[in-house]
């Protein structure tokens, strides 16, 4: 890409309200594609848009929060969060975003806490109805496996 095409998309872009993140240093690593990141807080301020290969995924800000994986947030051995709920702030709100490089965002809170977020951890985790279907079926439901009448009775059990 051009720069002066980019400087025409940064335009586009900056008119229309969204935020393009980009890392400085990778802006141009690779003169074939954009790599910057589309990302925004929603109009309502209760959402994280990141906009990439034309589908928009939406994460709520509260659920981001909660779920911030660094060592205060987030007990790495047990896999576990150890988020105090007496003092979590359900409203929340966003100083600042920002990319650390093409694959990471990091959310300032204005509590004074650092998120960063990895795009592959939230793609894998986005709201997004495919997603969640992609999910439900390939890890929270059993393949369907019909039964006869005869392999019924095979692992029928008989108690006396």
């Amino acid at each position: 890409m051009n720069i002066s095409r980019l400087s025409k998309i940064l335009h586009q872009i900056s008119n229309s309200g969204e935020k393009i993140l980009t890392s400085e240093q990778n802006l141009f690593k690779n003169k074939n594609r954009w790599i910057g990141i589309l990302a925004k807080i929603s109009e309502d301020n209760e959402n994280l848009e990141i906009k990439r290969n034309k589908i928009i995924d939406k994460f709520p800000l509260v659920w981001l929060r909660d779920n911030c994986t660094c060592e205060n947030c987030f007990h790495k051995s047990s896999q576990s969060r150890i988020i105090n709920w007496k003092e979590f702030d359900v409203d929340v709100k966003v100083r600042s975003i920002e990319a650390i490089d093409e694959n990471n965002i990091v959310i300032n809170w204005n509590d004074d806490h650092k998120s960063v977020y990895p795009l592959n951890w939230l793609e894998s985790r986005s709201f997004s109805k495919v997603h969640q279907e992609k999910f439900l079926n390939g890890v929270c439901t059993p393949a369907k496996h019909l039964w006869s009448k005869n392999e019924f009775l095979d692992i029928l059990k008989d108690y006396e």
